[in-house]
């Protein structure tokens, strides 16, 4: 496995645990079932300007979302939100230049269930782990044709990176802003990694992010007391490729990311009252 499919996956996997609140106590809630002679796709061939639509059926499900991934021509991989009506789940994926030609496969469906949020994936027979339900998706393949490719992480400007304020009291809200480019896919997601004052590291998955004359904003809560030490800057963008700026401090960290750039980010420790 390439040290670029391993990153995404982490990725991915970082995405969803900062997305869903862990269970403080063992909870007896119907676990979703994902209809699997009733998933759908409404083509299977699609270029350049042409949408993409995915239906699955699921029930005892709470919200959703799609991975999605082509190794044709390198790797890339992304996540779609589902939309929910009743127990069906939606997906339109619009094809950009910036898909790779080649086949585009679904790698799982991530569900969120019960009142803590619990999560259960579905997941390709290639890329299951423990506690996934294994699934076959092939039949929702689609071939892309026509489009260019996109293997360029966006561009952050680390000096440009700045955090609303420092010194907060618990729970506050704290505005990330930082300059990044990308001139193809377009920008997605901005994560801030940090070091918990209980010792984890983990990148968040930004709140409210806007993208807006090249300035990318998301908040960030600091819900533990003591100091979070910045460990990096994330972005990524629609197709999967993910920048980082990573802290001298973590350098030993850089063998994860595929394109990362040092620098010091210690100024922006916030200190949690």
């Amino acid at each position: 496995m390439s040290k670029r499919l391993i990153c995404l996956i982490v990725s991915a996997l970082m995405v969803v645990s900062v997305m869903v609140a862990a269970p403080t106590r063992a909870e007896a809630a119907t676990k979703p079932v994902l209809k699997t002679t009733e998933m759908k796709v409404s083509r299977k061939k699609a270029t350049k300007g042409q949408t993409i639509t995915y239906t699955f059926k699921i029930t005892n499900c709470k919200s959703a979302e799609l991975s999605l991934y082509n190794t044709s021509a390198g790797w890339q991989m992304f996540q779609v939100p589902l939309t929910k009506k009743g127990s069906t789940f939606t997906a339109k994926v619009k094809v950009t230049n910036a898909f790779d030609p080649g086949t585009l496969k679904v790698m799982g469906v991530h569900t969120y269930y019960g009142s803590n949020w619990n999560h259960l994936a579905f997941v390709a027979p290639d890329y299951y782990m423990k506690g996934d339900k294994k699934t076959n998706f092939k039949t929702l393949n689609v071939k892309i044709t026509g489009t260019k490719g996109d293997h360029t992480p966006p561009a952050i400007n680390a000096s440009s990176f700045k955090i609303s304020k420092t010194k907060v009291k618990q729970h506050d809200a704290v505005k990330v802003s930082v300059k990044v480019t990308d001139k193809m896919a377009g920008v997605k997601s901005l994560l801030l990694g940090v070091r918990t004052p209980s010792g984890f590291s983990t990148s968040y998955l930004l709140d409210n992010v806007r993208y807006k004359n090249g300035v990318m904003t998301g908040t960030f809560y600091a819900d533990q007391k003591g100091v979070y030490k910045i460990r990096s800057i994330e972005v990524e963008d629609k197709v999967g490729n993910l920048g980082c700026v990573l802290d001298t401090r973590f350098k030993k960290d850089k063998a994860m990311y595929e394109s990362v750039k040092m620098a010091s980010l210690k100024k922006w420790d916030i200190t949690v009252k």
